[in-house]
């Protein structure tokens, strides 16, 4: 558990508060301590831009970024992160609404090299044969054995019409060189099969956009069959999104109750099932190191009531809630306002009931589960 639109619903929708960034005024009973420390920053501001012995190569911008980012740096939350307006609007296009430029991947776990989990129908990778289990041995002539994923993800998205070039092994060992060009890839917020002849349903929720609930709902309306014996909710690769549609989700597996509540300094903030519309038959809900924040949510209240297991690794252990605020100067902070989260996200991550060696073995193991306990009627204490 890595853009918007210029609609000002869009942002108001995102946004609690509006921040003014500007130098200290301080008013009659605020913290001396707090004064003194931010009329240092201002003084060391005008110092800097009065005394420095290059004043062309000052940019007002750049520290007043660096003062905040600085402070930021300070805070436990490796979350909170300082926005430009176009990082701020990659990041929505990519997190809310699960389209961005590039070419059309998911990386996998990284051995010696970056690996390919999934490709997306109709973009560059899959195109040109790019296939889930393939590892990308070069990006640009540079091996991924000295790339983070960071920065094979980076070197795989750009800007429209950009060419990349890539060394591929295909899973039967053969080595192929193949240049892709960026173009824009639209993530489907849900996706949905049936598997073992119509016996599971598997459900994969990519992003909680605002139509993923009746996505959700479609879903499921579409798996339902007389011989079905169980779904499988897939959250892997999912770090989550905008909170009220993955409360909606939740609702969608857990009858009744609570779905999540958590601390907002002096507020406490509850959410609870809006009603379950889906037939409870066994549920396994499968997570990854990459599952976060909202997902980690929904499995960790699926769980909570018993509704369904978790299968795979240890999720990410997400255990702040973040807003947005908007500061002068087109610059945007993400900053953690919420904790205390109940059902409990442990900071090590979700513990999965059924843990699976790798990524591919994930569905196989929840299948299995699933035809065990097949004619069950959830809620259920799996554990007994």
């Amino acid at each position: 558990m890595p853009q918007p639109p210029k609609r000002s619903s869009t942002l108001i929708l995102l946004m609690t508060l509006v921040l003014v960034l500007s130098l200290p005024q301080v008013t009659a009973g605020e913290d001396k301590s707090a004064e003194i420390s931010l009329s240092q920053l201002e003084k060391a501001y005008n110092l800097i831009q009065e005394n420095y012995v290059k004043p062309e190569s000052i940019s007002k911008k750049e520290l007043i970024m660096g003062a905040i980012e600085g402070m930021l740096e300070k805070l436990p939350d490796p979350h909170d992160e300082l926005y430009t307006e176009e990082g701020y609007r990659k990041h929505f296009r990519k997190v809310v609404r699960g389209n961005y430029v590039g070419v059309g991947v998911i990386l996998g776990d990284k051995g010696k090299h970056i690996s390919v989990m999934e490709t997306f129908p109709y973009n560059s990778a899959s195109q040109k044969g790019v296939k889930p289990r393939d590892t990308i041995l070069k990006i640009d002539g540079e091996s991924t054995a000295d790339m983070s994923y960071r920065e094979a993800g980076d070197a795989l998205r750009g800007k429209q019409g950009e060419e990349v070039k890539l060394k591929i092994r295909h899973l039967d060992g053969e080595k192929e060189e193949i240049t892709l060009r960026k173009i824009p890839v639209q993530i489907p917020a849900v996706e949905h099969e049936l598997l073992l002849g119509g016996k599971i349903g598997l459900i994969d929720v990519n992003y909680y956009r605002e139509d993923v609930e009746w996505r959700v709902d479609a879903a499921i309306s579409d798996l339902e069959n007389d011989d079905l014996q169980g779904f499988i909710l897939d959250l892997r690769n999912n770090g989550g999104g905008l909170l009220p549609p993955a409360i909606g989700v939740a609702s969608r597996f857990v009858d009744s109750g609570l779905i999540q509540k958590f601390n907002k300094r002096e507020e406490e903030k509850k959410y609870t099932s809006e009603g379950n519309a889906t037939p409870n038959l066994p549920l396994v809900v499968l997570i990854n190191d990459r599952t976060a924040s909202a997902s980690e949510l929904i499995a960790a209240a699926i769980r909570y009531h018993d509704m369904g297991v978790l299968a795979g690794r240890r999720s990410y252990g997400k255990q702040y809630g973040q807003n947005f605020f908007q500061l002068d100067g087109n610059l945007y902070l993400r900053l953690s306002t919420m904790d205390g989260f109940v059902p409990e996200i442990p900071e090590a991550g979700l513990k999965p009931d059924l843990k699976s060696p790798d990524y591919w073995k994930d569905v196989e193991i929840a299948a299995e589960w699933i035809k065990k306990h097949a004619g069950e009627k959830t809620p259920l204490k799996w554990n007994k």
